[in-house]
């Protein structure tokens, strides 16, 4: 049998208005500033990601 508070951790209540922001975040998210890519950029040449 689970134990109940295991599964209690791993669930977050979200309200409507949270959930909503969290699906458009995944479905439309903003761009990237060009600092932020130019690191991300600079971190992939250097490790081979």
């Amino acid at each position: 049998m689970p134990d109940s508070s295991a599964d209690e951790e791993r669930r977050i209540d979200l309200s409507v208005r949270d959930s909503e922001a969290f699906v458009r975040a995944l479905t439309d998210p903003q761009p990237l500033e060009d600092r932020l890519s130019d690191t991300i950029r600079r971190y992939r040449r250097r490790t081979g990601v």
